[in-house]
């Protein structure tokens, strides 16, 4: 009787661990033909890369409901309002007719900074100008140009005089990681994201996310497919969604001066190019008729912990930007004189 028992256990086990081989086996090869798909789909992809002007998310349905939904929010000001989902408000000089216009991601945005701490506040200050804040945590220069290809854009916005984008490498990496992001989802048939009730605003989650296969692209293919795209084409993209935002200014506004600033940061979080802008690129932008400011050229000191908002947080803090921006402005303001 014990015999049977212990044999039927063994049987049992047996069987047991045959069927999880077969399991961990079948989602092994599975993984291995997603893996093996999206590989072909990159390179496929990469091949092409230096033909797209614009990439996908411009022209998806989806960022263009998050554009239409960010205009009907008002300016940022409300505490229980997730920060990214919210436009600042600009900052006004009424005796001064003319403006600056700032694009970027969260660091021009001020991430966790309140108003009076951030860089286009202090800006405004020390420029004398309204300054108008059209970067959003998480955006980059496919983000800019979007919003300069539309009409409405320029009906709240007059007499610019400058047009700064706050660049840092990271934003090199999402004019890709959105790419391949929109093709990945069209295909997955999910041209939406889910938003949840958040503190009383928005949250995005997309639909796939707890799905195993959509986290290890999201988590382990994608950002090597976007890494090494960006290392192969990263300036050549970069350079033309500039170009593209700086076509649309001049086609609405006279002597506007577009300027590009780098920040340079070692967060360990983002993926460097220190390439992007070497001195060959940096003269090809000055050349396309950019001015180009590294914040390497305006100081000598590192904008290490000390100048983060935190240790696990590389974003600037108030110190950085009371650091940086009035040598920013002196820059601007000997280039200037410079050119005369």
């Amino acid at each position: 009787m014990l015999e049977n028992k212990l044999k039927k256990s063994k049987t049992f086990s047996v069987r047991t661990k045959f069927i999880l081989k077969v399991i961990i086996i079948n989602i092994f090869i599975i993984l291995l033909i997603f893996v093996g798909f999206e590989y072909k789909l990159y390179k496929k992809n990469n091949d092409n890369l230096p033909f797209f002007h614009m990439v996908s998310s411009l022209n998806s349905l989806q960022f263009k409901d998050d554009y239409k939904r960010l205009l009907s929010y008002g300016f940022y000001g409300l505490e229980n309002f997730p920060e990214i989902y919210m436009f600042r408000r600009p900052v006004k000089y009424e005796n001064n007719n003319k403006s600056v216009i700032l694009f970027g991601g969260s660091f021009a945005w001020g991430r966790r900074l309140q108003e009076h701490q951030t860089f286009h506040y202090k800006l405004s200050k020390l420029m004398k100008r309204t300054v108008y804040n059209r970067a959003i945590c998480g955006w980059g220069t496919q983000h800019m140009v979007y919003q300069l290809l539309q009409n409405d854009f320029y009906n709240e916005i007059s007499e610019p005089e400058y047009v700064i984008y706050v660049f840092i490498s990271n934003h090199v990496d999402r004019i890709f990681k959105y790419k391949f992001i929109q093709d990945f989802v069209r295909r997955t048939c999910y041209n939406y994201l889910k938003y949840n009730n958040y503190k009383g605003g928005l949250k995005e989650e997309h639909r796939l996310q707890n799905v195993p296969y959509w986290r290890f692209y999201n988590e382990v293919i994608l950002p090597y497919i976007a890494k090494k795209s960006a290392e192969k084409y990263g300036f050549e993209f970069l350079e033309k969604h500039l170009l593209e935002a700086k076509k649309a200014v001049d086609a609405h506004y006279k002597d506007v001066k577009f300027v590009i600033l780098e920040y340079e940061t070692e967060n360990i979080a983002f993926n460097n190019y220190p390439y992007i802008f070497n001195e060959t690129n940096v003269n090809k932008l000055k050349n396309d008729g950019f001015i180009v400011i590294k914040t390497s050229d305006l100081t000598n000191i590192k904008l290490d912990t000390k100048y983060n908002l935190d240790n696990k947080d590389a974003h600037p803090n108030a110190k950085a930007w009371d650091l940086i921006t009035p040598l920013f402005v002196k820059k601007l303001k000997e280039i200037e004189s410079d050119n005369r």
